[in-house]
């Protein structure tokens, strides 16, 4: 099995985490998350390019690059500008957003297999578009979930599956956000996929 990759910060009284890791066989991975902190908001992106190996991994490596600085408090419109940037590629699923420390809430928009969902007394899931970014391009619309007290949301590529019953981890109530993203790949993710995600709770 293959290491897995993880990053964690804290920015206004929340933690971020992301944890990633290619599929078995491959020695780079086709999934990629980004967090930065770019004025008061935390950035956030999720990118699955379709495959595994050296290729997905390019065009990965391709959008993680052009978003580096992008503001991406108008999501829908930066999708636009990764869809144009990589047309004719293998193509991705992506999704991106920006989360407001002063509303505790992630502005969000995806195309493809990328879930993002809200874990806690109110649980939530926001809908991803179907399409492939870089060569069919739905309709966009941009997405809102708010942050309680004691949720966690949680942003992941297909390579942990859509259907993951998080009831079995009940730890990720309590747990911070490094050690969630680290066990949900660990636990969840499927070893012939790639497998990202991305974990953001009110700091511990």
């Amino acid at each position: 099995m293959n290491r897995i990759a993880v990053q964690a910060g804290v920015h206004g009284g929340f933690e971020w985490a992301w944890a990633s890791r290619a599929c078995a066989g491959e020695r780079v991975n086709g999934d990629l998350a980004r967090v930065a902190v770019l004025g008061d908001r935390l950035h956030v992106a999720l990118i699955d390019a379709l495959g595994h190996g050296v290729v997905a991994h390019a065009v990965a490596r391709r959008i993680d690059a052009f978003l580096v600085e992008r503001d991406l408090s108008n999501p829908v419109a930066e999708l636009r500008a990764v869809h144009h940037l990589i047309v004719g590629s293998v193509g991705a699923a992506v999704g991106l957003g920006a989360f407001d420390p002063a509303t505790a809430a992630l502005s969000w928009s995806a195309v493809g297999n990328t879930i993002a969902r809200r874990l806690g007394d109110r649980p939530a899931r926001l809908v991803s578009r179907d399409g492939i970014v870089g060569q069919f391009l739905p309709d966009l619309r941009g997405e809102a979930l708010a942050l309680g007290e004691q949720d966690v949301i949680v942003l992941h590529t297909d390579g942990v599956p859509s259907s993951t019953d998080f009831d079995s981890y009940p730890q990720i109530r309590v747990q911070g956000a490094e050690a969630i993203a680290h066990t949900i790949v660990h636990r969840f993710g499927r070893a012939t996929d790639d497998a990202t995600v991305v974990v953001l709770r009110r700091a511990r």
